[in-house]
């Protein structure tokens, strides 16, 4: 593509990114237009369309080095809102910024946390920011397991390495506090029990800011399950369970 072809391309990515996004992009670059256009080009032109990524991952890895430079201003508040309306949650937001901390330093990250909560609060979310979707199905797989096992899930669970390093012992609570008040799908729920307890490896992800999956493996690397989840406020209104036919 030209670069004529990036820009406009850029620019009307960004402009389903954020409200009004073109003229915004014009008042931000009205002293540098050049710069505009190589920025755009480059970042939503080229980049963000790149298919390795996602465009939820590759916001995040934008945002992550973005905190990283100690930036604060514009780039910083444009990065959140962007990676909200890529399908970040906002909670994925706050771990961008706490693991970025950890490599940046955490003045920087103190620095920006402040511009952090501004955005998140336009974006109407609450502070703290509810869990995240792999956070809550993940959750609800361990306590689902918990108690079909008498709550001796833990030590004998088989979940894939990655899901171990990332929770500790589960904490107190049944798994009905993870389903929202309304829910009233019991076969779907006894199905993703009997998964968790079957002790099928689990791989969990966020899919968007509100949905996330379970993918249960048995023996072998072809899917025994795939199980959708659809969050709201930090609680699951709906599972989906799909098995592969013989």
């Amino acid at each position: 593509m030209s670069l004529d072809e990036l820009r406009q391309r850029g620019r009307e990515t960004f402009a389903t990114l954020i409200p009004n996004g073109e003229e915004r992009l014009d008042r931000l670059y009205l002293t540098a237009p050049a710069l505009g256009e190589l920025t755009v080009s480059t970042v939503y032109g080229y980049l963000h369309h790149r298919p390795a990524f996602d465009p939820r991952t590759r916001e995040a890895v934008a945002l992550a080095a973005v905190m990283a430079s100690g930036t604060t201003e514009t780039p910083l508040a444009i990065h959140i809102r962007t990676g909200l309306a890529s399908g970040l949650a906002p909670a994925e937001v706050v771990e961008v910024l706490v693991q970025t901390a950890a490599f940046s330093g955490y003045p920087r990250a103190v620095q920006a946390l402040a511009r952090v909560e501004e955005v998140l609060g336009e974006a109407g979310s609450p502070l703290p920011a509810f869990p995240a979707p792999r956070e809550v199905l993940l959750l609800l797989i361990e306590r689902l397991r918990a108690e079909g096992r008498g709550g001796t899930a833990w030590r004998d669970s088989t979940v894939d390495t990655d899901e171990r390093d990332y929770l500790d012992e589960p904490e107190g609570g049944n798994s009905a506090e993870l389903l929202e008040p309304e829910f009233g799908d019991d076969r779907a729920l006894a199905e993703l029990r009997d998964m968790a307890v079957a002790g099928l490896h689990v791989q969990v992800r966020t899919t968007s800011a509100h949905t996330a999956i379970a993918l249960f493996n048995g023996q072998s690397d072809r899917p025994s399950a795939v199980v959708h989840a659809t969050m709201h406020a930090g609680r699951v209104v709906e599972l989906v369970c799909l098995r592969p036919t013989a």
